[in-house]
């Protein structure tokens, strides 16, 4: 069995105190040449179901529905070209404060597009992969004390290439076999966002602030998956953890107050809107199953979560792919 993850690495952390929502493109594709007669193309479906706090000083729970797909197209044993979209929505509404039958909520919406590309090719030892992935996000939020009504647009552009290799750890036959997987590669992220904050003061506060970045980091994945084979299907249980390496992060930040009608740039160094500029080291550990059936189609059902991030993030991911 070959097996191949791809992933949109991209750091949980945003340079943002509010975070912004970029959602991994996964999919767990299997390709079958013992079981199917060489299939060359697959078309997987996802569904992801994801949670994690929208603001950090506070309980905020969001939640997030991620659905896509992925196609792939075979054009020898060696050689993997695919295509994939997503699109995810997530909304939240968290009790702020209440006094005398009167409440208040802090809210959030967010929605998220993205497109991708990605080649692989296997070699007899070694495999190579590379993928673009560019997405568009758009968030609104509402929080209370002070009332600030918070607007975002960002933009963001990732190119990774990776070389990994499987080896057979413990074989007990051709249908019953203990695999070690890993992965070491580079990372370039380019992200541009948009922000206007109207802060409810006593002379209202208008904030408006332009952030670009561009990160290149290096990442490790390492896992283990069991694979065993029966009389029409196969399955393999699997977990895996990777690790994202700061390398060198490059911006600029500009932001404009305005009060009473009188505007001047600030540089703003923390706080609510930066946090901070280099986003620090993080990863992410995933736990999973996934069956093969000889009739020619898969499914894949996994749980995540990020490790050492501002923001942590659980994930469930399902996923069916047919082969043909």
């Amino acid at each position: 069995m070959n097996n191949t993850n791809n992933e949109n690495r991209m750091s949980r952390k945003s340079t943002l105190k509010f975070p912004v929502k970029a959602l991994l493109i996964a999919y767990f594709c299997l390709t079958t040449a013992d079981i199917n007669a060489e299939p060359n193309n697959s078309l997987t479906l996802l569904l992801v179901q994801s949670s994690n706090d929208y603001f950090e000083e506070f309980p905020s729970s969001l939640d997030t529905e991620t659905k896509g797909f992925v196609y792939a197209y075979s054009f020898s044993d060696s050689l993997t070209i695919s295509v994939s979209t997503q699109e995810s929505d997530g909304n939240g509404r968290w009790l702020a404060t209440e006094r005398d039958n009167f409440s208040t909520y802090n809210r959030a919406e967010t929605e998220l597009k993205s497109y991708a590309i990605s080649s692989s090719w296997s070699g007899e030892i070694y495999s190579f992969d590379a993928s673009f992935n560019n997405s568009e996000a758009r968030e609104q939020s509402l929080s209370w004390l002070p009332r600030v009504v918070e607007q975002l647009e960002s933009d963001s552009k990732v190119f990774d290439f990776s070389v990994s290799r499987s080896v057979d750890w413990l074989q007990f036959s051709d249908a019953n076999q203990l695999s070690f997987d890993w992965s070491i590669g580079l990372q370039h992220a380019d992200f541009e966002a948009e922000i206007i904050d109207v802060i409810g003061t006593e002379a209202q506060l208008i904030v408006s602030s332009d952030i670009q970045l561009k990160q290149l980091s290096s990442f490790v994945d390492v896992g283990l998956s069991w694979w065993l084979e029966r009389s029409n299907m196969a399955w393999s249980p699997y977990v895996s953890l990777n690790w994202n390496f700061e390398l060198d992060t490059t911006g600029q930040q500009s932001a404009i107050l305005s009060r009473g009608g009188d505007a001047r740039p600030v540089n703003l160094l923390d706080g609510r809107f930066t946090n901070e500029i280099n986003i620090p080291d993080s990863g992410e550990w995933q736990l999973g199953l996934a069956l093969l059936f000889d009739s020619g189609w898969s499914i894949d059902v996994s749980y995540s979560q990020t490790v050492s991030t501002g923001y942590p993030t659980d994930k469930m991911l399902a996923s069916v792919s047919v082969f043909f």
